[in-house]
């Protein structure tokens, strides 16, 4: 799936939200080239990395800029374009953000089951998505209802501020498990303590508790690996 709105209209929000959901409604690994707060991810920032994913969901924020930062390294784009034409041999889903189709490496593109446009409540407090099936979208591949979810525990997920490193060819301290709190989100906790209309105005320790009331509410099984939590059921957190 590719998700492509507007710069700053939601789209890492929206990425976001849907790894969460993968992770606990579906109970998928997750994968993530950015930093996640609340659950367990494995990061993924090289070449290596890549080719070792096998199954779960790859949330790759800013994907385009990878691609295209290669254009003339074919060998590089190559490599991409075939680890996502493998992708439902492996059993990986991988959804990405762009700031416009266009910008998206036509191999990937063309591989492309959805494109996704977020769009965020006047006050923020929620975002609604439009997905569209295939890679061309037209009113009639529109698929309804559209999707909803609130802002603010997925504010807690990742920091706004992040900014998301060129890929590399490294192999040491590569393909590992991570686990961040919400509480180590510093960017959520600046939102959480400015004063309005930028923040909530939260004191210290009142900001401190809402990111554990955060945790809880995404991850009330307190799962920090992915071997700890069970497969077989499903259960649901008020998101």
């Amino acid at each position: 799936m590719l998700i492509s709105p507007q710069l700053g209209a939601g789209k890492t929000l929206a990425l976001t939200y849907l790894a969460w959901n993968n992770w606990f409604k579906k109970k998928r690994k997750l994968y993530a080239n950015y930093n996640i707060f609340g659950f367990p991810y494995t990061k993924i920032d090289s070449m290596p990395d890549l080719e070792k994913m096998q199954s779960g969901f790859f949330a790759a924020d800013e994907l385009w800029l990878w691609v295209d930062s290669w254009a003339g390294k074919s060998e590089k784009v190559r490599m991409i374009s075939n680890i996502l034409l493998k992708s439902r041999k492996r059993e990986i889903t991988i959804s990405y953000t762009a700031q416009s189709i266009s910008q998206v490496n036509p191999r990937v593109r063309n591989v492309t089951d959805f494109i996704a446009y977020p769009m965020m409540s006047v006050d923020n407090n929620y975002c609604r998505v439009e997905i569209f099936r295939g890679p061309n979208p037209t009113l009639g591949s529109r698929i309804n209802p559209p999707l909803y979810f609130n802002c603010e525990p997925v504010y807690g997920m990742y920091n706004t501020y992040e900014e998301i490193k060129p890929i590399d060819n490294k192999t040491k301290n590569a393909y590992k498990e991570h686990f961040n709190e919400v509480r180590e989100n510093a960017a959520f906790i600046k939102y959480l303590m400015q004063p309005p209309p930028k923040g909530l105005g939260m004191g210290e320790a009142a900001a401190l508790r809402e990111c554990v009331a955060i945790q809880k509410s995404i991850n009330p099984d307190s799962v920090k690996q992915e071997k700890e939590r069970e497969k077989d059921d499903e259960i649901y957190a008020p998101l």
